[in-house]
């Protein structure tokens, strides 16, 4: 159940990390990483071993993503932000 809510939690912040820049981009990586934590009963085939008890499986692609997509989501924002303070205000 805590592992259903977690992912359901990395969707939901992917959704609105795309409205909200950079809170929203926080909010994914927040998730994504408990989703790394929390996925083990929904983990599928193994992709990559490290060792007899690491690897990689695929669930943790979701949180990788996750993560992923938050750099990209607050870099842009950030670039936004400069941007727009560098252009300084609007004349009208």
């Amino acid at each position: 159940m805590v592992a259903a809510a977690s992912l359901l939690a990395v969707v939901l912040s992917a959704f609105a990390a795309g409205r909200w820049g950079l809170p929203g981009a926080v909010a994914l990586a927040c998730s994504s990483l408990a989703w790394l934590g929390l996925n083990r009963p929904m983990e599928g085939r193994i992709i990559f071993v490290v060792s007899d008890t690491r690897g990689l499986v695929a669930a943790d692609l979701i949180g990788f993503a996750g993560l992923a997509l938050a750099v990209v989501v607050a870099v842009a924002d950030l670039l936004g932000r400069s941007r727009a303070s560098s252009e300084g205000p609007s004349k009208r």
